[in-house]
């Protein structure tokens, strides 16, 4: 299985992470922060299906660009997996006319941009080869996290959450499960506000790491990308394990 954190930066700062987007095999996305920017478009007109966690900006901001880039109107629409809520937030708040045209009415009369499909917490569905279920996190908003299994390895992509035991418990009991990608999002000075906006901490990071009761390969994500260095600082003075921060553009190979 090949996942890649698709840039979100032009230049130099290719390291920092401003939205979120990853690539499962080049086919399928989860999450659309920046795959609507993704060079060539041929890269985006790979993708069958884009997996949304939820509705918050940094991982739907290019879903509108990246619906007109891969648009066909003799071809089968890409697929948005998403919960009842985010589809709700998405056609509301997105395709309203006054963000961007409403997609959802124009396809009454013309070919659709894409279709929904809806994901319930725990229930499997197949792409293709991929097996992946949806898991249910802790954020301010109905949020999920997913787990992607091959049928040879697994990894999960814990995205935005605060502390939760249910999606461990969960993991726990899959035995294919070689990494975690999971949210790092404040260093310990803004503990209050990482309570607050229902994100993670060095601490909490490594509080929930302990919660998983085997060995894998742990990637943190989704950095503010001001904050990185004192993330990065705060987490070695609490853990004598180094921390591997994902890299934008990076192809990891599980």
């Amino acid at each position: 299985m090949k996942i890649q954190v698709v840039e979100s930066t032009i230049g130099q700062s290719a390291r920092h992470q401003f939205t979120v987007s990853y690539l499962i095999n080049d086919t399928v996305a989860i999450d659309a922060g920046c795959i609507g920017f993704m060079h060539p478009v041929a890269r985006q007109q790979k993708l069958s299906h884009v997996l949304l966690s939820h509705s918050h900006f940094d991982h739907i901001a290019s879903l509108p660009v990246f619906l007109e880039n891969v648009y066909c109107p003799t071809g089968d629409p890409v697929v948005l997996c998403a919960g009842e809520e985010t589809q709700r937030a998405v056609e509301s708040h997105v395709f309203n006319d006054r963000i961007w045209p409403d997609l959802v009415r124009i396809a009454q009369t013309e070919a659709p941009f894409f279709s929904w499909q809806t994901m319930r917490e725990f229930e499997t569905f197949l792409i293709g080869d991929l097996s992946i279920t949806p898991i249910p996190l802790d954020h301010l908003i109905p949020t999920f996290g997913f787990l992607v299994d091959d049928g040879h390895s697994a990894v999960a992509i814990v995205s935005d959450t605060a502390p939760v035991t249910q999606a461990w418990d969960f993991l726990n009991r899959q035995p294919n499960l070689n990494a975690v990608f999971l949210e790092l999002s404040f260093p310990e000075s803004m503990a209050g506000l990482a309570e607050h906006t229902m994100h993670l901490t060095p601490s909490t990071f490594l509080r929930e790491q302990r919660k998983l009761e085997r060995s894998v390969n742990w990637l943190a994500v989704h950095l503010k990308s001001t904050l990185r260095e004192e993330i990065l600082s705060d987490f070695s003075a609490l853990s004598v394990s180094p921390i591997v921060v994902a890299e934008p553009g990076t192809e990891y190979s599980f």
